[in-house]
C-alpha cells in the first residue's frame, strides 16, 4: 500500500499559497491516501464534510512556537509516512523546524517542502536555512525560485538532500462554459485581479489605460479583488482618487472572487495586466490562472513571472512610464501572438501534470 501523505498547509486562508493545493490534490488522491493538516478549513467550499477528496483537519496556527506538535501527533495517529509542507517563511519559527527535524528522523517521516517565496538575508534567514537543511525534497514553482533556493543553500554550505525540483503552480480545470468574447480595440477592457495591495502597482496600469484612451477612447481599467488590510484599503482610495477626473476609466469591483468568477472576468477582458513590484523570488498563482483563461497577459519585469516570460506565454512590459502602454497596445492589436507560448505553458501547469510530479517525489522517498 502506498505511504500516506499529510499536507501541512494554510489551506483555507484567503491566498494562493493555500488555494493551489486544491487544484492538484484531487488528482493525487486517486493514487494514495492524503490528509490535509490545515490552519483553517477549506472556506471556498461549503463545508469540510462536502469536500470529500481527503480528510481535512484544522490543527495548527502559524507563527506559534509549538504549532507543529499537533500535526506531528496526528501524523503518527493516522500512520502517515510523508509530510508535505506548503511553505512560506512566516509559517513556523526556526526553533520549531529544528525540533521537527529530530522528530521526523526518529519517527521515520520523510518531508517534502513546496517553497512559495524566498526572503533574502532578513529575519527569515535562520528559518530558510533550517528548512533547506531539513527537507528530504524541495519543490518550487518558477525557474528563478529554484535557482535562488539552490544558490541560497550553496551560500550557507547547506547540503541539499536532493536537487530543488521545478513544479509550477497548477490551475484548476478550465471549463468550456465561459467563452471569450471577441477582442475590442475600440473599447478594450484591461483587467487586474487579486488582492488590492500596493505591491500590485495598480496606479501605473491606471495611468497606462488613461493614455490608451488616446488610441481607444472607450478603454476601461477593471480592478477586481478584495481589500482586507489598511494598506489594501489605501490602494482602493488611491485608485478612486486618481480616476476621479476621468469618468468611466475605472471599474472597481471590490470583493472576494471564486474561481468561476475570476475566469469569467478574465475571459470578458481584452487584456490582463499584472504589475507586481515584489522583488523577492516567488511564485504567482494569479499569472497561472490569467494565462489559462486565454486572454493576453501583460506583466511587469518581476521575478514572480519567471518561466512565463521565457516561454512566451506573457508579454513583459518594458520599464519606464510607457512600458505598460506599449505592451497593451501590442497585445490588443496582435492578440494571437502569445497563443503558442500559452499552449506550451498549459502543458506544465495542468493539475494532472503537477500531481504526477509530486507523486514521483513520493515514490522516490518511499523507495529510498
Amino acid at each position: 500500500m502506498s505511504a500516506r501523505v499529510g499536507h501541512v498547509t494554510p489551506w483555507g486562508v484567503h491566498c494562493g499559497v493555500a488555494k493551489h493545493l486544491s487544484y492538484w490534490l484531487p488528482e493525487a488522491a486517486a493514487h494514495r491516501p492524503h490528509f490535509v493538516l490545515a490552519e483553517y478549513p477549506p472556506w471556498w467550499h461549503s463545508s469540510v464534510a462536502e469536500w470529500n477528496t481527503c480528510p481535512s483537519i484544522r490543527c495548527w496556527k502559524r507563527s506559534q512556537p509549538d504549532n507543529l506538535h499537533t500535526p506531528c501527533q496526528i501524523a503518527l495517529e493516522q500512520g502517515m509516512k510523508i509530510l508535505h509542507w506548503q511553505w512560506d517563511p512566516s509559517f513556523f519559527p526556526w526553533t520549531a523546524i529544528t525540533e521537527y527535524e529530530t522528530w521526523a528522523q526518529n519517527a521515520g517521516i520523510r518531508t517534502v517542502v513546496t517553497a512559495h517565496t524566498l526572503h533574502d538575508l532578513d529575519e527569515f534567514t535562520w528559518v530558510n536555512k533550517a528548512v533547506l537543511k531539513m527537507a528530504d525534497a524541495v519543490a518550487a514553482g518558477t525557474p528563478g525560485l529554484v535557482a535562488a533556493l539552490t544558490d541560497y543553500a550553496a551560500r550557507f554550505c547547506i547540503p541539499l538532500k536532493s536537487p530543488i525540483r521545478l513544479i509550477p503552480l497548477p490551475v484548476p480545470e478550465m471549463g468550456s462554459s465561459i467563452v471569450r468574447r471577441p477582442s475590442s480595440v475600440v473599447n478594450p477592457v484591461v483587467l487586474t485581479w487579486g488582492f488590492l495591495g500596493a505591491g500590485k502597482g495598480h496606479l501605473a496600469i491606471l495611468d497606462a489605460v488613461r493614455e490608451l484612451r488616446a488610441y481607444a477612447p472607450g478603454a476601461i481599467y477593471r480592478v477586481a479583488g478584495r481589500a482586507m488590510t489598511g494598506e489594501q484599503r489605501n490602494t482602493v482610495d488611491s485608485l478612486l482618487s486618481a480616476s476621479a477626473d476621468d469618468p468611466g476609466l475605472l471599474d472597481l469591483r471590490e470583493g472576494w472572487l471564486d474561481d468561476e468568477e475570476i475566469l469569467s472576468l478574465c475571459r470578458e477582458a481584452d487584456a490582463i495586466a499584472l504589475n507586481h513590484v515584489w522583488r523577492n523570488q516567488s511564485s504567482s498563482g494569479t499569472v497561472a490562472l490569467s494565462v489559462a483563461s486565454g486572454t493576453p497577459v501583460v506583466v511587469s519585469d518581476s521575478p514572480m513571472f519567471s518561466g512565463y516570460a521565457e516561454s512566451g506565454a506573457v508579454k513583459v512590459a518594458a520599464p519606464g512610464p510607457n512600458g505598460f502602454l506599449d505592451a497593451l497596445l501590442d497585445v490588443l492589436t496582435k492578440p494571437d501572438q502569445l497563443a503558442a507560448g500559452r499552449a506550451e505553458m498549459m502543458k506544465r501547469i495542468a493539475a494532472p501534470v503537477v500531481a504526477s510530479q509530486y507523486e514521483a517525489i513520493y515514490q522516490e522517498l518511499e523507495s529510498a
